[in-house]
């Protein structure tokens, strides 16, 4: 009975030593189909893209028509004063879009978490712009957007501003709207990494802070 047992306790042994193999090579498979299609889809193209960015090509002619051009096309570039706005206007974008969501996030996800009824609904209700489609997304912002009759103009006609901007139609308020939706639809994602953090807190470190006077 004892050699049995030693015998069936040797054979779990051994399962137990060969079972991480199995799990890793699980593991690995699950991860290369992900890795595959960040390779053909992402980091292939970029590479190619970035070789041809040294080049002179018409695709018409093929691949034997690839000419080398060196820094050529980065100094055109870089003269390029359309190139140099758009730089700029992404500079723009990213500064102010990136803390007013975060600040606005923080603010939302605060109330969320503690002083509203129905959070579940409030949760879906501001994370359902950040999984919308981008082209429908864009459709109803640009209908909002309408100088002349749009709903947010038609607003602030009613309200006593007797020219309202003209959003996307105009030089010096396109990148605000612009902003202004990128505020709303990335709002959610946000929203939910706070709440997250949040709700990772412990009840007792809140127990013990109000035993100590905080606010």
């Amino acid at each position: 009975l004892n050699s049995a047992a030693a015998v069936e306790a040797g054979k779990g042994f051994r399962d137990r030593r060969h079972l991480p193999k199995y799990e890793n090579g699980t593991a690995f498979a699950f991860l290369a189909l992900n890795f595959i299609g960040y390779l053909l889809f992402k980091l292939i193209p970029i590479l190619l893209a970035l070789a041809l960015s040294f080049a002179k090509w018409n695709f018409v002619s093929g691949i034997s028509g690839i000419k080398p051009a060196g820094l050529k096309n980065y100094a055109a570039l870089f003269s390029d004063s359309v190139f140099i706005t758009s730089v700029i206007n992404t500079i723009v974008y990213a500064v102010a879009l990136v803390p007013v969501s975060i600040f606005l996030a923080l603010i939302l996800g605060v109330i969320l978490n503690e002083y509203v009824f129905g959070k579940g609904l409030l949760r879906l209700a501001f994370y359902l712009p950040y999984i919308s489609s981008l082209v429908a997304v864009s459709i109803v912002w640009m209908v909002l957007f309408i100088p002349a009759y749009g709903p947010i103009n038609t607003f602030l006609m009613h309200i006593g501003i007797a020219h309202p901007p003209r959003w996307l139609n105009g030089t010096s308020t396109s990148l605000l709207s612009i902003i202004i939706v990128g505020v709303w639809q990335s709002l959610g994602y946000n929203i939910i990494i706070v709440l997250a953090g949040l709700q990772g807190i412990s009840h007792s470190l809140y127990e013990s802070a109000d035993m100590d006077g905080a606010n």
